[in-house]
């Protein structure tokens, strides 16, 4: 089996019923790098879990929603003269990356949460740049980083457990799921 059959096959199994353990054990070694199978399996999110969590996604778009509200001003004030062309490339990356990842968060795609911890872990120390000329602000902007950080890691953590980072769980060499 290829990869794009695998994860058909994986996603057809999770959504009969059939454990993510069984899952990995049965498809286990048709094709596919057992990383990969892993990471197909963990990526998987349950109607339940979302039924369960859906006021956390909730406010987790609207915290999306805002930093696009927020990124379409500033990115206006940004480009105020870089002329109509670089007007509207820079409100398109201020303010649609947050909607892209809204749209992310909204589908429950586990690469998009993935994504997000990754460019907001990458992209901290970044925001210190400016500390000694606006420590308060810098710390505040900073603070509120960390704050959405660890929301978004905390939704992901509820809608796919099996994962671990940014990879999905491993204990003694072997993948484990909740079930």
């Amino acid at each position: 089996m290829n990869k794009k059959q695998t994860k058909a096959k994986v996603q057809a199994l999770l959504t009969a019923g059939v454990g993510k353990t069984a899952v990995f054990r049965l498809l286990k070694g048709h094709g596919v790098r057992d990383s990969v199978l892993a990471h197909y399996i963990a990526s998987h999110v349950d109607a339940s879990e979302v039924d369960e969590h859906a006021n956390k996604i909730d406010r987790l778009l609207w915290i999306m929603y805002a930093q696009a509200l927020l990124g379409l001003w500033i990115g206006w004030g940004m480009a105020a003269a870089w002329g109509p062309v670089g007007k509207g490339v820079a409100l398109l990356l201020c303010a649609g990356l947050p909607l892209l990842f809204a749209w992310g968060f909204y589908r429950n795609l586990a690469g998009f949460y993935n994504a997000y911890l990754l460019l907001q872990v990458v992209q901290l120390p970044k925001a210190f740049k400016d500390f000694n000329a606006e420590p308060v602000i810098t710390l505040v902007a900073v603070g509120i980083n960390i704050a959405v950080l660890a929301y978004v890691w905390y939704v992901r953590s509820k809608l796919f457990p099996d994962f671990v980072a940014f990879t999905p769980k491993k204990q003694s060499g072997r993948y484990v799921f909740v079930s």
